[in-house]
């Protein structure tokens, strides 16, 4: 793999990071987060928040940050972001779709953060020895 294919991989996560952020201030700034009101789910209320923490922690640990690497070092390798990627998917495909008239666009989203991290999971799994400069590229 070529230092070329991990700056896309960086790109694609920082606009996902971003994507996610800035749909969680969109349900804030558009009042979406009192939809409790008529459904009754509490988790209405707070996803939002989640979203811009998750998708703040995602971007942060793009730029190595010294915070990051000390309080949440299982996205310092590529197991531990692999996982949160996937977990991102799971949360946003759910969470995202009120912004959206359809599924599709959440859909193609979380698919993205699945992929990658299915590809950082798979990563993990054979880059046990060495390649190292693969590793820093990636994480």
């Amino acid at each position: 793999m070529s230092a070329t294919t991990g700056k896309v991989i960086k790109i694609i996560n920082i606009c996902s990071a971003l994507v996610l952020a800035i749909a969680g201030v969109w349900r804030i700034v558009s009042l979406q987060i009192f939809k409790i009101l008529d459904t009754w789910q509490c988790f209405d209320f707070f996803m939002p928040f989640f979203m811009i923490l998750l998708g703040v922690m995602l971007l942060v640990i793009e730029f190595k940050r010294d915070f990051m690497e000390k309080y949440f070092f299982f996205l310092t390798t590529l197991l531990g972001r692999g996982i949160f990627n996937v977990f991102l998917s799971s949360m946003s495909v759910f969470s995202i779709n009120n912004e959206f008239n359809s599924l599709l666009a959440p859909f193609i989203y979380s698919l993205i953060l699945f992929v990658i991290g299915f590809f950082y999971i798979i990563l993990s799994l054979f880059l046990k020895d060495g390649h190292e400069e693969l590793k820093e590229q990636l994480v």
